[in-house]
């Protein structure tokens, strides 16, 4: 999708990214979903390239999850701005009962009107930065 070159993402998205992570720092899933728009687009890494519009998907995913006995850790290391995103680079790691696996993510948002309509996971940077460009 091309992005406008007009509308990037300034402070006020910024710290909103920063806060959707402070609630899931603090609160999970939940209380990071309160925060968000109910019709947002997510794409999370773990959910093979489905994309889950508003919570109510977002919220019968983690649970689908959870009852597989999956549990996931995301911690952020760094945020910076692309135009009209803002991307978050960090790891994440997901628990199965018998170990766990780890691995470096980087996750984009994406706004209009300043709202979040929509986050997607990606593997690395790069390709967070690859897809803010096309």
């Amino acid at each position: 999708m091309a992005v406008d070159a007009q509308a990037p993402a300034g402070p006020s998205e910024l710290a909103f990214v920063r806060a959707l992570w402070r609630a899931f720092e603090t609160g999970g899933v939940a209380e990071m979903l309160a925060l968000a728009h109910p019709d947002v687009e997510w794409s999370p890494s773990l959910a093979d390239g489905a994309v889950l519009r508003g919570r109510d998907q977002v919220v019968a995913f983690m649970a689908r999850r959870e009852a597989e006995g999956l549990t996931t850790e995301a911690e952020v290391t760094s945020f910076e701005q692309r135009g009209a995103y803002v991307l978050a680079h960090g790891s994440l790691r997901v628990h199965d009962g018998r170990g766990f696996a780890e691995s470096h993510r980087s996750w984009r948002y994406r706004f209009e009107g300043g709202r979040l309509i929509r986050a997607d996971a990606f593997a690395c940077r790069e390709a967070a930065l690859a897809a803010c460009d096309a």
